[in-house]
């Protein structure tokens, strides 16, 4: 059987403080099996690696403190996934054939800078980016966590969730990247967040940035 395309679910919930934290894991949950098990030779995820490890730490934190949720359809749906969210991540963290594009980003990567204007240290990196690079250049690679602290931070939710893999992410992590890509004159810039084996693949990476630029030109 082929794997699946897209996946659903509906339900109703009674109100609780933690509905967000549940329904954006699960939303999450799923987007993280559908694209660790593709087919496809290049998968994209929406969003960031880290937004999508955060919201499954969450939700199955939050499914770990409050046994009510395993009453609910929405909770059997999350524990049902749990024995291979290690090793979907695992995929996600590894395989080059994996990129995240995040539509959104306030990260400010040249903020400690002392050597550009602080007008430019005081802009969101992907603004810079955009004023900076040419069309079709990309910026050198920037890693994916700001510091050891947010890898650590991601691990400890996911070992008070009972993951196995929470031992392995904080250096799975450090071997994530972040670089930035103008692909036409009249396109912002763009971040893609990656593995360093991508990364330092001349060919796949002129493979994924050619496919990038084709879909922004459609």
């Amino acid at each position: 059987a082929s794997p699946p395309r897209h996946k659903g679910f509906v339900d109703v919930l009674s109100r609780h403080m933690d509905n967000t934290a549940i329904t954006r894991g699960l939303m999450a949950t799923y987007e993280t099996e559908l694209a660790a098990t593709s087919d496809c030779d290049l998968v994209m995820v929406d969003g960031s690696f880290i937004s999508q490890l955060i919201s499954i730490g969450d939700a199955f934190g939050k499914l770990s403190e409050n046994p009510d949720w395993t009453q609910a359809r929405i909770g059997d749906e999350l524990s049902a996934l749990q024995p291979f969210m290690d090793s979907w991540i695992h995929a996600l963290l590894t395989e080059p054939r994996f990129i995240a594009c995040p539509k959104y980003t306030t990260t400010r990567a040249f903020s400690s800078e002392q050597n550009i204007l602080p007008s430019f240290a005081r802009m969101d990196t992907r603004l810079f980016m955009s004023l900076v690079l040419a069309p079709g250049e990309i910026s050198e690679a920037i890693p994916l966590l700001q510091n050891r602290q947010q890898g650590r931070f991601i691990a400890d939710r996911f070992r008070a969730a009972g993951f196995d893999i929470h031992e392995d992410l904080p250096a799975l992590l450090a071997r994530m990247c972040s670089i930035y890509f103008r692909p036409h004159e009249s396109s912002p810039a763009i971040r893609l967040d990656m593995s360093r084996d991508l990364y330092e693949n001349g060919a796949a990476l002129a493979g994924v940035l050619a496919i990038m630029s084709d879909e922004m030109s459609s």
